[in-house]
């Protein structure tokens, strides 16, 4: 790995930021500092990362935002909460939808359009394109999910109390064949949410059966296949509970495709509470997050670490999810 602005900083005693700028020869920079940090970087065979040189030459007034899966309603709340901030303080927002195990795909798109900062929502374990950029003094926000290791600014939900919450609230109904339909191993919020349940049946004396749970993920399809899969064994449970509503909608279909009712024969419950979560006759239980608060304190961050480039406090923010309980779950059979 390259020299990074952050070793360039440390030794010149100056911000990742403050380099950022002398190397970029900005005017606002005193000559006697641009000088040192210059020398520094030759000394130790510096390469401009193309990613973030791209990035921080310019002022757009433009931040970009990144959404894994534009067919999920999650994200929409959060785009408009974005939107909202930037536009009261002169911004314009750039969405991209990406797929990319690595996020350079869509970091590039973003910088081929002049962003001033990216807010990254539903981030994957895999992502390489955000280190670099931060390496390299680039504001960067997440939102709903940390990227470990990452230390960034965030905005995300307590999944993991979530799941405990609706877990257990499954349990006080009777349930103790519980099963569970897992999002992505990528995804930092559904390790969080696996662990909420284990936590809960493990709190309850409930052994946790490796057989309950499936892997959906993320998408209504996923959602669909794993209940089916769950519903074939012998006992089937009693109880879903699926990592987002939309892979739990997913669920809903293949239970009453098996000719089950909702929730005599078997509860459901999800995360996120969606639109179609509240529609009558679906009534889903499910948990609230702050969706578009999350976008609203995002673009807060990231507008503050744009303009305000000296500042290195992190800001971390949890929000509380809450428990909405619907049609979807009743005492066990």
């Amino acid at each position: 790995m390259g020299v990074t602005i952050k070793e360039i900083a440390k030794l010149a005693g100056v911000s990742p930021s403050t380099v950022s700028r002398a190397l970029t020869d900005a005017h606002y920079v005193d000559l006697e500092t641009a000088e040192r940090v210059k020398t520094i970087a030759k000394q130790l065979g510096y390469r401009p990362n193309a990613l973030a040189r791209g990035l921080v030459q310019r002022k757009s007034m433009a931040i970009g935002l990144i959404i894994p899966e534009i067919e999920n309603p999650f994200y929409s709340e959060i785009v408009s909460g974005v939107e909202r901030i930037a536009t009261q303080r002169g911004y314009g927002v750039v969405v991209i939808s990406g797929h990319s195990a690595n996020g350079e795909q869509e970091v590039r798109a973003l910088l081929g359009r002049q962003v001033d900062g990216i807010i990254h929502a539903g981030v994957y374990r895999t992502d390489t394109a955000l280190p670099n950029l931060r390496a390299e003094g680039v504001p960067v926000v997440l939102l709903g999910r940390k990227l470990p290791g990452f230390m960034s600014d965030c905005v995300v939900a307590n999944d993991r109390d979530a799941s405990v919450q609706l877990t257990t609230y499954l349990i006080q109904l009777g349930h103790t064949r519980i099963a569970y339909i897992f999002g992505k191993n990528v995804s930092s919020g559904s390790t969080e949410k696996l662990a909420g349940y284990k936590e809960a049946l493990e709190a309850a004396g409930i052994p946790v059966h490796p057989e309950l749970v499936e892997h959906g993920d993320l998408e209504f399809h996923g959602g669909h296949r794993a209940a089916q899969k769950l519903l074939a064994l012998n006992p089937p449970p009693t109880a879903i509970l699926a990592g987002n509503d939309f892979m739990a909608l997913g669920a809903r279909e293949a239970i009453l495709e098996a000719g089950l009712r909702i929730p005599e024969d078997i509860s459901l419950a999800g995360f996120d509470d969606i639109l179609f979560s509240s529609m009558k006759g679906i009534e889903l239980t499910t948990a609230a997050v702050p969706r578009s608060k999350m976008g609203q304190l995002g673009a807060e961050l990231l507008i503050k670490k744009i303009e305000q480039p000296d500042a290195e406090q992190i800001e971390q923010i949890i929000l509380e999810a809450r428990i909405v309980r619907r049609n979807s779950c009743g005492p066990a059979r």
